[in-house]
Protein backbone atom coordinates (compact mmCIF):
# COMPACT_ATOMS: atom_id res chain seq x y z
CA UNK A 1 0.00 0.00 0.00
CA UNK A 2 2.86 2.46 1.13
CA UNK A 3 4.21 1.60 -2.70
CA UNK A 4 1.21 2.42 -4.21
CA UNK A 5 1.01 5.68 -2.73
CA UNK A 6 4.66 6.17 -3.37
CA UNK A 7 3.93 5.74 -7.05
CA UNK A 8 0.85 8.12 -6.71
CA UNK A 9 2.40 11.00 -5.30
CA UNK A 10 5.34 10.95 -7.68
CA UNK A 11 3.18 10.70 -10.24
CA UNK A 12 1.12 13.72 -8.62
CA UNK A 13 4.38 15.90 -8.40
CA UNK A 14 5.72 15.21 -11.94
CA UNK A 15 2.51 16.42 -13.53
CA UNK A 16 2.24 19.42 -11.00
CA UNK A 17 6.05 20.56 -11.73
CA UNK A 18 6.64 19.40 -15.22
CA UNK A 19 4.32 17.98 -16.45
CA UNK A 20 1.54 20.19 -19.06
CA UNK A 21 4.75 22.74 -19.90
CA UNK A 22 3.17 22.43 -23.62
CA UNK A 23 0.50 25.82 -24.01
CA UNK A 24 0.25 25.11 -27.85
CA UNK A 25 -1.38 21.69 -27.08
CA UNK A 26 -4.97 21.35 -28.03
CA UNK A 27 -7.34 20.15 -25.48
CA UNK A 28 -8.13 16.68 -25.60
CA UNK A 29 -11.82 16.05 -26.39
CA UNK A 30 -14.24 13.17 -25.99
CA UNK A 31 -17.66 12.36 -27.85
CA UNK A 32 -20.01 9.30 -27.48
CA UNK A 33 -22.81 8.76 -29.59
CA UNK A 34 -25.78 6.51 -28.64
CA UNK A 35 -28.36 5.22 -30.80
CA UNK A 36 -31.32 4.73 -29.47
CA UNK A 37 -33.70 1.92 -30.41
CA UNK A 38 -36.42 2.74 -33.24
CA UNK A 39 -39.92 2.85 -31.46
CA UNK A 40 -42.42 0.24 -31.05
CA UNK A 41 -45.60 0.83 -32.99
CA UNK A 42 -48.73 -0.33 -34.64
CA UNK A 43 -47.42 -2.62 -37.59
CA UNK A 44 -50.21 -3.00 -39.96
CA UNK A 45 -49.86 -5.97 -42.63
CA UNK A 46 -50.92 -5.06 -46.00
CA UNK A 47 -52.57 -8.17 -47.07
CA UNK A 48 -54.08 -10.75 -45.18
CA UNK A 49 -54.98 -13.99 -46.34
CA UNK A 50 -56.67 -16.91 -44.20
CA UNK A 51 -56.96 -20.75 -45.73
CA UNK A 52 -60.97 -20.50 -44.36
CA UNK A 53 -63.59 -18.08 -43.92
CA UNK A 54 -67.54 -18.74 -43.55
CA UNK A 55 -68.34 -15.58 -45.68
CA UNK A 56 -67.51 -12.11 -46.96
CA UNK A 57 -69.23 -10.62 -44.17
CA UNK A 58 -66.85 -12.75 -41.75
CA UNK A 59 -63.79 -12.41 -43.69
CA UNK A 60 -59.82 -12.30 -43.00
CA UNK A 61 -59.96 -8.68 -43.40
CA UNK A 62 -61.68 -7.89 -40.53
CA UNK A 63 -58.73 -9.46 -38.22
CA UNK A 64 -56.62 -6.43 -39.12
CA UNK A 65 -59.68 -3.49 -39.76
CA UNK A 66 -59.04 -1.94 -36.20
CA UNK A 67 -63.10 -2.22 -36.08
CA UNK A 68 -63.50 -4.77 -32.60
CA UNK A 69 -66.96 -5.36 -33.84
CA UNK A 70 -66.34 -7.06 -36.69
CA UNK A 71 -64.45 -10.56 -36.83
CA UNK A 72 -63.41 -13.08 -38.88
CA UNK A 73 -65.30 -16.57 -38.76
CA UNK A 74 -64.26 -19.87 -40.07
CA UNK A 75 -65.88 -23.36 -39.80
CA UNK A 76 -64.04 -24.63 -36.81
CA UNK A 77 -61.17 -27.21 -37.97
CA UNK A 78 -57.45 -27.68 -36.73
CA UNK A 79 -54.64 -26.59 -39.56
CA UNK A 80 -56.41 -22.95 -40.12
CA UNK A 81 -53.77 -20.58 -41.39
CA UNK A 82 -54.20 -17.22 -41.71
CA UNK A 83 -50.85 -15.43 -43.50
CA UNK A 84 -50.31 -11.93 -42.99
CA UNK A 85 -47.86 -9.73 -44.97
CA UNK A 86 -45.95 -6.50 -45.25
CA UNK A 87 -44.84 -4.94 -48.47
CA UNK A 88 -41.68 -3.52 -46.97
CA UNK A 89 -39.77 -5.86 -44.10
CA UNK A 90 -40.30 -5.20 -40.61
CA UNK A 91 -38.88 -6.20 -37.97
CA UNK A 92 -42.00 -7.71 -35.25
CA UNK A 93 -41.40 -7.79 -31.50
CA UNK A 94 -45.08 -8.78 -30.35
CA UNK A 95 -48.23 -9.65 -31.83
CA UNK A 96 -52.04 -9.33 -29.69
CA UNK A 97 -55.08 -11.22 -30.37
CA UNK A 98 -58.37 -9.87 -29.22
CA UNK A 99 -61.27 -12.45 -29.51
CA UNK A 100 -64.80 -11.18 -29.18
CA UNK A 101 -66.10 -9.33 -26.19
CA UNK A 102 -69.70 -10.35 -25.32
CA UNK A 103 -69.24 -13.56 -23.27
CA UNK A 104 -71.68 -15.57 -24.34
CA UNK A 105 -71.41 -14.99 -28.30
CA UNK A 106 -67.45 -15.92 -26.75
CA UNK A 107 -68.69 -19.28 -25.53
CA UNK A 108 -71.39 -19.73 -27.90
CA UNK A 109 -68.00 -20.02 -30.51
CA UNK A 110 -64.82 -22.00 -30.89
CA UNK A 111 -61.43 -20.21 -30.13
CA UNK A 112 -57.78 -20.77 -30.86
CA UNK A 113 -56.36 -22.62 -28.32
CA UNK A 114 -52.96 -24.27 -29.56
CA UNK A 115 -50.95 -22.11 -32.35
CA UNK A 116 -47.80 -21.94 -34.59
CA UNK A 117 -46.41 -19.34 -35.92
CA UNK A 118 -43.83 -19.05 -38.09
CA UNK A 119 -42.20 -15.81 -39.81
CA UNK A 120 -40.55 -15.63 -43.41
CA UNK A 121 -36.87 -14.38 -42.05
CA UNK A 122 -36.66 -17.32 -39.67
CA UNK A 123 -36.81 -20.55 -41.18
CA UNK A 124 -36.90 -23.33 -38.66
CA UNK A 125 -38.45 -21.29 -36.09
CA UNK A 126 -41.71 -21.74 -34.55
CA UNK A 127 -43.37 -19.78 -32.34
CA UNK A 128 -46.10 -22.47 -30.77
CA UNK A 129 -48.09 -21.79 -27.50
CA UNK A 130 -51.66 -22.00 -26.34
CA UNK A 131 -53.81 -18.85 -25.67
CA UNK A 132 -55.75 -18.49 -22.50
CA UNK A 133 -59.91 -18.62 -22.89
CA UNK A 134 -60.42 -15.45 -22.16
CA UNK A 135 -62.98 -12.79 -23.72
CA UNK A 136 -61.14 -10.09 -22.28
CA UNK A 137 -58.21 -7.73 -23.65
CA UNK A 138 -55.64 -8.95 -25.71
CA UNK A 139 -53.11 -11.82 -25.53
CA UNK A 140 -49.56 -10.80 -26.07
CA UNK A 141 -47.34 -13.24 -28.21
CA UNK A 142 -43.94 -12.44 -28.32
CA UNK A 143 -42.08 -12.62 -32.02
CA UNK A 144 -38.30 -11.97 -32.15
CA UNK A 145 -38.53 -11.28 -36.37
CA UNK A 146 -35.41 -9.37 -38.13
CA UNK A 147 -36.60 -8.73 -41.36
CA UNK A 148 -39.75 -10.23 -42.27
CA UNK A 149 -42.56 -9.81 -44.86
CA UNK A 150 -44.81 -12.76 -43.93
CA UNK A 151 -45.88 -13.77 -40.61
CA UNK A 152 -48.28 -17.05 -40.60
CA UNK A 153 -50.58 -18.53 -38.36
CA UNK A 154 -51.51 -22.00 -38.15
CA UNK A 155 -54.50 -22.81 -35.45
CA UNK A 156 -53.72 -25.88 -33.83
CA UNK A 157 -56.70 -26.47 -31.77
CA UNK A 158 -59.48 -24.58 -30.78
CA UNK A 159 -61.81 -24.21 -27.39
CA UNK A 160 -64.91 -25.94 -27.68
CA UNK A 161 -68.51 -23.85 -28.34
CA UNK A 162 -70.82 -24.10 -25.64
CA UNK A 163 -74.64 -23.66 -25.61
CA UNK A 164 -75.65 -20.99 -23.39
CA UNK A 165 -78.98 -19.79 -22.12
CA UNK A 166 -81.43 -22.02 -24.43
CA UNK A 167 -78.88 -21.08 -27.31
CA UNK A 168 -77.38 -23.51 -29.93
CA UNK A 169 -73.23 -23.49 -29.77
CA UNK A 170 -72.06 -22.16 -33.17
CA UNK A 171 -69.51 -24.26 -35.30
CA UNK A 172 -67.34 -21.03 -36.22
CA UNK A 173 -63.99 -20.34 -34.31
CA UNK A 174 -64.06 -16.54 -33.88
CA UNK A 175 -61.33 -14.01 -33.91
CA UNK A 176 -62.11 -10.14 -33.73
CA UNK A 177 -59.09 -8.89 -34.20
CA UNK A 178 -55.19 -8.98 -34.34
CA UNK A 179 -52.53 -6.49 -34.13
CA UNK A 180 -48.75 -6.27 -34.90
CA UNK A 181 -46.23 -3.98 -33.31
CA UNK A 182 -42.53 -3.78 -34.09
CA UNK A 183 -40.38 -1.23 -36.54
CA UNK A 184 -40.50 -1.00 -39.99
CA UNK A 185 -37.16 -2.06 -41.82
Amino acid sequence: AAAVLLVALYALLFNVFLGGGDEDAAPTTTSTTTTAAPSVSEIAPTTVNASSQIAESYSDANLTDGNFESEWQATAEDGITIEFRWAQPVQIKYLEIYNITDQDRFLRNYRIEGYNITVDDLPGVTYRNTLKDQADGPQRIEIASIETNTLTLEILSSYPSQAIGGEIAFSEVVVAEIKFFGTAN
